[in-house]
């Protein structure tokens, strides 16, 4: 193959995981540009173009054919099997996508051992992304403990960063935030040893919502104001928006009321700068909470309104349903009880309609209050019994979806 063959080969390849850096999804070509099988060489690169252009299943039908070509090496399969994997993936097939990477690692054992070693851990962070989104949280750690053992090996930081932000995250989920913490603290330190400052930044924001978690509040404002100073000096405001928020939020658990508003307004002042409504409006909210917190009842209120109106206004109807939440315990305070009731009511059917039942919950909680102000004894019955249902189911709560930052565009070299 010529120079410029290869130059494409690689070009595409950084192209696609440029593309799905988001989905975490890495291409890998190994050898295969070197092969000495062109038929190989050709048929592939086409594949991979056709998933540039997504013609997902013409890619599908070009992979399960060049699979039946003779005289492949293992590593040149393991390839094939890999991006075969991440076609179906993306395409949504995650259980063809799992047997494709599991094959990837059945191959690997006759490999040469750095194509072994680089495509299973390639292939077991895929696996790992897919189990955590299917909720099944053992499995994906055992995946991505297993990947960091071989990016370990391998000596590749950078994609050992990836591993160990992913444990801390699933960790996380468990509720295992000592783990957590350790996870994320190894990731730190080689995110610094790489001058990766921005991950950095991340990993000290993440590390102190875990110890804002554990109620260390003390810990939580050290690691939020590291990583907001990280931010003044790359003059990312976005970020510094929500660094001062998390402060905020913090003082906000230690009562120190004056502290969390003037960090939220500081926020709430860049949010406005920058023209981030979502920023803007999760300020709002907070802000409305310092002020129930002190008392102002109508300026709670009238923060929390505007957020509401914000958060209507993206679609974000979990955040909606959060301040129509806030609005009717406000209202609540205020002794207007059927506007109360009228918010959480408008609460309770949004919940319902994303299937959450922790806030389905914490609705009708609130609800139960104001049957019970009403001297509604059926009501509030009625209401604690529907709230106890959901809390017997408390393991099913608590299956939170949150997205595995992966961090693919900065730490993961390709060719």
């Amino acid at each position: 193959m010529t120079d410029h063959a290869h130059h494409d080969f690689y070009d595409v390849q950084k192209q696609l995981n440029e593309k799905f850096s988001t989905r975490a999804i890495i291409f890998w070509i190994d050898e295969i540009p070197s092969s000495a099988n062109k038929e190989l060489k050709d048929r592939t690169l086409k594949a991979l173009h056709y998933i540039l252009e997504e013609n997902y299943q013409e890619a599908i039908e070009e992979f399960k054919d060049i699979l039946t070509l003779n005289n492949k090496l293992p590593s040149e399969k393991m390839a094939i099997h890999l991006n075969l994997g991440n076609v179906y993936y993306s395409g949504g097939s995650l259980d063809d996508a799992i047997k494709s990477y599991n094959e990837v690692l059945n191959i690997s054992k006759n490999s040469p051992e750095k194509s072994a070693l680089t495509g299973s851990a390639t292939a077991l962070c895929t696996l790992g992304l897919i189990n955590f989104e299917k909720n099944d949280l053992e499995l994906a750690l055992n995946n991505y403990q297993k990947a960091l053992e071989l990016h370990q090996r391998l000596v590749d930081k950078p994609s050992a960063v990836v591993d160990l932000t992913s444990i801390g995250i699933i960790y996380s989920d468990r509720g295992d935030y000592d783990a957590a913490l350790e996870a994320h603290q190894s990731a730190l330190e080689l995110d610094f040893e790489l001058e990766y400052s921005e991950e950095a930044a991340y990993q000290l924001g993440t590390i102190g919502l875990i110890c804002r978690a554990k109620c260390d509040y003390d810990m939580a404002l050290e690691k939020f104001r590291e990583a907001l100073k990280i931010h003044q000096t790359s003059g990312v405001k976005e970020d510094m928006a929500a660094d001062l928020g998390n402060i905020g939020i913090v003082f906000l658990d230690k009562g120190d009321y004056n502290s969390a508003e003037e960090y939220f307004n500081e926020a709430l002042g860049l949010a406005r700068e920058i023209g981030n409504l979502e920023s803007e409006a999760n300020q709002l909210g907070n802000l409305g909470l310092v002020y129930r917190e002190k008392g102002d009842i109508d300026r709670s209120l009238k923060h929390h309104e505007e957020a509401l109106t914000i958060f209507q206004k993206l679609g974000y109807k979990d955040a909606e349903a959060v301040q129509l939440c806030n609005l009717g315990q406000i209202n609540r305070q205020k002794n207007d009880l059927d506007n109360a009731m009228k918010y959480l009511e408008m609460a309770l059917q949004l919940y319902r309609e994303l299937g959450d039942r922790v806030g389905e919950a914490a609705a009708l909680g609130s609800m139960t209050l104001i049957f019970s102000d009403k001297g509604d004894y059926n009501g509030t019955m009625s209401c604690l019994q529907k709230a106890a249902k959901l809390q017997d189911k408390r393991e099913q709560l608590d299956g939170r979806k949150t997205i595995i930052r992966t961090l693919v565009n900065n730490h993961k070299n390709t060719k």
